[in-house]
């Protein structure tokens, strides 16, 4: 499951599709487990606003994610066809617009792994400088066990995307499994202080401390991904996953980990996390 925070344009035209495509029940802002409310007050901070270029591709693939998501909510066949003809639309005007591929990776099944990892390499070597492209290739080349060109593009893809605390996490999960606990940490606690409500982000910084033997940080870390698990996400893949490894966690404290013991994981869309 993806997790990325838009840009403020791009969420504004996201609002606006929304609003020509029929999917008023979807909403742009989910909430997630439990939160207790704390108000704090805070100093005024000044906003700078970037412009940022929309393609034709870019709008077709937006409106594919807002037909997917009317659809998994209202359960309308018609709307989920709608959001594969944007989808070709997207593709066929940019063959490796990210947020298609994106889209594809979420809602569709089967997806040509390879042919996605071909085109993604193309287009950075076209465009170096596209962040966004870097992290989805990192992410593929990790579904297909190429760990040091998937460690290099997601690095690549944390020093073109400063902030990015999806860019972190995947960075820090793929060293975490693979047995680099110490260079993960740093990247984790980013991520899940940009990003606190999101359970994966903490999953992977409770996986970094466990790996370093501190157990206790690793179970208050965990415990809290668990609680944020949504209502109806209860009895989902990643949900067990969640939970076991708080029992993993909880069986195991008082232990010193094996620092060097790599970290067993389903195959799923890490940020996607």
């Amino acid at each position: 499951m993806h997790v990325k925070t838009p840009a403020i344009g791009l969420l504004l035209l996201a609002s606006w599709l929304l609003c020509i495509t029929g999917c008023a029940a979807v909403p742009l802002v989910h909430r997630f487990g439990k939160f207790h409310e704390v108000h704090v007050p805070l100093d005024g901070v000044e906003t700078v606003v970037t412009p940022a270029t929309v393609t034709a591709a870019d709008v077709h693939a937006m409106r594919a994610q807002l037909a997917f998501s009317g659809a998994s909510v209202r359960g309308d066949d018609a709307l989920r066809e709608e959001g594969r003809r944007e989808l070709d639309r997207a593709l066929r005007l940019e063959p490796a617009n990210v947020l298609a591929l994106r889209m594809l990776m979420q809602f569709e099944r089967g997806l040509p792994v390879n042919e996605w990892i071909s085109r993604l390499e193309e287009q950075v070597a076209r465009r170096p400088d596209d962040g966004e492209a870097w992290l989805l290739l990192g992410q593929l080349l990790g579904y297909r066990e190429r760990g040091v060109e998937q460690l290099a593009a997601l690095r690549r893809a944390v020093a073109l995307l400063p902030g990015d605390a999806l860019a972190y996490n995947n960075l820090a999960w793929a060293l975490v499994t693979t047995g680099h606990p110490q260079e993960a940490l740093p990247l984790a606690t980013k991520a899940a202080m940009l990003a606190p409500w999101n359970a994966s982000f903490l999953d992977t910084y409770a996986a970094g401390l466990f790996a370093l033997g501190r157990c206790p940080d690793a179970l208050r870390v965990q415990a809290r991904a668990v609680d944020l698990i949504p209502h109806h996400a209860q009895g989902s893949r990643r949900a067990r996953w969640f939970t076991d490894k708080l029992g993993e966690y909880q069986s195991s404290c008082g232990q010193v980990a094996d620092r060097g013991e790599p970290i067993r994981s389903p195959d799923r869309e890490r940020d996607a996390r």
